[in-house]
């Protein structure tokens, strides 16, 4: 265990860049919206809008971390062969450092958002019960890192091909890559259309009502989830993550 935190360490220290570049856009966007709005007093909401839409945004967050952190390291897979840690632990490493990066600068985000809510909405818009706030921020956390993380599987997915598949195709592997993503675009598309698919999707509905009166004049008072959804999303990263590591493998074998 001790040498797998080491590892860890190691995967933010590879990538560390990419989480103060992000709490720096952070605080630069509140700074400039801030500056833009004293300059401009006409100009109302630019603020909490453009913070709201950092929160939205960092559903990129562990696709770009994944990517910078494997091509850093594309022309050294070799050295993988002599680490004592298997493939999975390697690339659970940079996952796991990617979703605590995603989780502080989420945090720092959202905790600037909930404040210039409640400092330029109105209260009648903002009042919510503890048990709601804990609700509306939990979910939308878990929610916003879990979306992520998916992105960020199938990115590492179609790199591990990438990686497989440049040493003997050059340039052209990016065109097959292409096409591999269309057509598994296209044969997700037609198993999500199944029946069963669907029912098992729709399966295990649980829904919350937040009393807020902001959220129900957007018909957004209600939030739902299922347990078949949950469990379709987990079974499809475990696949990804296991034929990620085999591809890798492979690759850094040959």
């Amino acid at each position: 265990m001790t040498s797998w935190l080491a590892l860890l360490k190691k995967e933010f220290l590879l990538t560390r860049v990419i989480f103060f570049i992000g709490l720096g856009l952070i605080l630069f966007v509140l700074g400039l919206t801030y500056f833009i709005e004293l300059k401009n007093p006409q100009i109302t909401g630019m603020m909490l809008g453009a913070i709201g839409g950092g929160v939205a945004a960092h559903i990129f967050y562990l696709p770009i971390y994944t990517a910078v952190s494997l091509f850093r390291e594309s022309n050294t897979l070799h050295l993988w062969l002599h680490s004592p840690h298997s493939m999975y632990s390697l690339l659970l490493a940079k996952l796991a450092a990617g979703v605590i990066c995603m989780f502080c600068s989420l945090l720092l985000n959202g905790t600037i958002f909930l404040v210039l809510g409640n400092v330029f909405l109105s209260e009648r818009y903002t009042s919510l019960a503890v048990f709601d706030n804990v609700i509306l921020a939990g979910s939308g956390g878990v929610a916003l890192i879990g979306s992520s993380l998916s992105l960020a599987l199938h990115v590492l997915f179609f790199i591990s091909v990438y990686f497989v598949l440049r040493g003997w195709m050059g340039k052209w592997a990016w065109f097959v890559i292409l096409v591999l993503f269309i057509l598994y675009s296209w044969v997700t598309d037609l198993i999500g259309s199944l029946s069963w698919v669907q029912a098992l999707n729709n399966w295990g509905a649980v829904s919350f009502e937040l009393k807020t009166p902001l959220l129900q004049q957007y018909s957004l008072d209600t939030m739902q989830f299922t347990f078949g959804f949950i469990f379709i999303q987990l079974a499809v990263m475990i696949i990804l993550f296991v034929a990620s590591a085999k591809l890798i493998d492979h690759k850094v074998e040959v």
